[in-house]
């Protein structure tokens, strides 16, 4: 595969700063200096996409960068495989490429089409359709299905759980809301829930709890890597905003 010299050596320029920035070890500057091409896939599959892709939220960053960078194409690319062979899994990847671009009715539709046979009841087709439904403002027909998914033995996902508390959130009732968010906030991956969750607090009026938590969270990513802050930037924004 040829990649063009100028574009080597932006990728080289950039990952160098990311490993500075990012406090790693410096021998990855030599090795992405030196060795070009097989430094920076080392460096991309051994430092960034262990952070960015470790779970759910990396994987749907990732997946708004392909979105941004290449719009359409996943999409295209996924339902020619759905004409091609209609799996569950095929019908899946089309569907979460719906909720990227934002086709919240027709991820609908290709989770109801997957969800037949040993799949009716499968955690992550019924998590995707609960994400549907919340994106097409159906909010009543999200909580349903975030209520049946709970039923499932063994089942546990702090991001179901987040989403349960912002659809509470949404039919307006803040009681059961603020009580999901302060339990999910507890092993939530991030500050999104508990930045939610003050977030909650401030238009219930109670105003100097949500800046405690705001002030936490602004303390706590204060203390984290700078990796960590550029990851969660939209909430420590916030976070400093109204701590104040």
């Amino acid at each position: 595969m040829f990649i063009p010299g100028g574009i080597i050596l932006i990728l080289q320029i950039a990952l160098a700063i990311h490993v500075i920035k990012t406090g790693r070890p410096w021998y990855w500057i030599m090795l992405i200096v030196f060795l070009p091409l097989i430094g920076i896939i080392a460096y991309a599959v051994v430092e960034i996409a262990p952070e960015y892709m470790g779970g759910y939220r990396g994987r749907r960053a990732m997946a708004a960068v392909g979105q941004a960078l290449t719009p359409g194409r996943d999409y295209r690319r996924w339902a020619d495989a759905v004409e091609a062979t209609p799996t569950a899994e095929n019908l899946m990847r089309l569907a979460e490429q719906c909720l990227a671009l934002g086709r919240f009715d027709e991820a609908t539709d290709l989770y109801g089409r997957a969800m037949v046979g040993i799949y009716a009841e499968d955690p992550a087709l019924l998590f995707g359709l609960a994400r549907a439904r919340f994106g097409a403002g159906d909010f009543a027909e999200a909580r349903g299905v975030l209520e049946k998914l709970k039923t499932i033995p063994g089942y546990e996902s702090p991001e179901a759980h987040l989403l349960y508390a912002r659809v509470l959130e949404a039919l307006g009732d803040f009681e059961a809301a603020r009580r999901e968010y302060e339990s999910v906030s507890r092993y939530y991956p991030g500050p999104e829930a508990s930045c939610r969750h003050a977030m909650l607090l401030q238009k219930m009026g109670e105003t100097e709890q949500a800046k405690a938590i705001f002030a936490d969270i602004k303390k706590a990513l204060d203390r984290s890597p700078r990796h960590v802050r550029r990851v969660n930037r939209e909430w420590y924004e916030i976070a400093a905003a109204n701590a104040r």
